[in-house]
């Protein structure tokens, strides 16, 4: 990242980004003309407690219909800790909380299977009037953000059908996550443009998506495809540069 100088009669300064809160820095000399400038690393920590807080929880009723959907003998705990998100899995843990959801083990299942409470069977719609809320949540924010992220092959694949005469105005991939990042294909020619201009080396998306004032999200999913596409590589984890 290129800071420009700012020279003053009694010295000369520079203009910090605003993770660098405090009043004092950390300074240390990599080699003769090689410095590291860095916040202090109790103010670092801070900050990962609070981008840590955001993080999206899973809808519990969603996460309950997919294991309804999953037959007995495959909804197993080691199976679903394969298949499920930390965010499902968690929700999965209030569920059981909630005595909706109980493990059952025996010889055959020995680390326990997901049995779900009579009641709460009752309370959940039937398979396709749950996938297309699902669609019509997906095709929503499509609709509003111009993007959508979609957690599952099977919210893919219902989202896939309801925009199938419209597939053409739209772009998809699946990331190396399993997530699949949909959006439509007038933002993916914007918010590319202005990702590629001017794009620094080894810029994390929260920089990126700051650079150009869009969404972290929307800039992620724009990401995705440029780097399918050969215009942007990922150096380092979370770190992406222009080819």
């Amino acid at each position: 990242m290129k800071i420009k100088l700012i020279k003053r009669p009694n010295g000369t300064y520079i203009r910090l980004p605003e993770e660098f809160k405090g009043e004092e820095v950390e300074l240390f000399q990599l080699k003769k003309g090689y410095y590291l400038l860095s916040a202090l690393l109790g103010e670092i920590k801070e900050e990962k407690k609070e981008i840590k807080k955001e993080r999206k929880k899973a809808d519990s009723g969603k996460v309950l219909g997919k294991l309804i959907d999953i037959r007995f003998q495959e909804r197993t705990v080691p199976n679903l800790k394969k298949e499920f998100t930390k965010e499902e899995l968690e929700a999965v843990e209030e569920l059981i909380k909630g005595r909706k959801v109980h493990i059952f083990k025996s010889r055959k299942y020995p680390e326990g299977v997901y049995s779900i409470d009579n009641e709460a069977f009752k309370n959940i719609p039937p398979k396709r009037e749950r996938e297309k809320k699902e669609g019509l949540d997906y095709e929503n924010q499509l609709k509003s953000r111009n993007y959508t992220i979609v957690e599952s092959e099977r919210g893919a694949r219902i989202l896939s059908e309801m925009l199938a005469k419209e597939r053409r105005t739209y772009s998809g991939i699946k990331g190396f996550d399993g997530k699949y990042y949909v959006m439509q294909n007038r933002y993916l020619k914007r918010v590319g443009e202005k990702i590629l201009k001017s794009m620094e080396s080894d810029e994390s998306l929260r920089d990126i998506a700051q650079r150009i004032n869009e969404d972290e999200e929307g800039v992620l999913c724009v990401l995705r495809i440029l780097n399918d596409k050969g215009e942007v590589k990922e150096s380092r984890k979370g770190l992406f540069s222009k080819v």
